[in-house]
């Protein structure tokens, strides 16, 4: 599983909590929740890896 988490790129896990202790602690969680006929994400930076990624994706936070 190394070579999924090791690189430059994005590795979405569904339910990682599920996989513990396989994968490693997260930089960005997402969350989404069903707001009627609309869903909502809100994001949460676990690292400066994800506070960085959240900066250039999130305009204006």
């Amino acid at each position: 599983m190394d070579e999924y988490f090791g690189g430059e790129g994005v590795c979405l896990v569904e339910w990682a909590d599920k996989a513990l202790p396989y994968v490693p602690q997260p930089d960005l969680e997402i969350h989404l929740q069903v707001a009627g006929e609309a869903r909502l994400a809100s994001l949460v930076a676990r690292s400066p890896r994800g506070a960085a990624c959240l900066k250039d994706i999130c305009l204006p936070c």
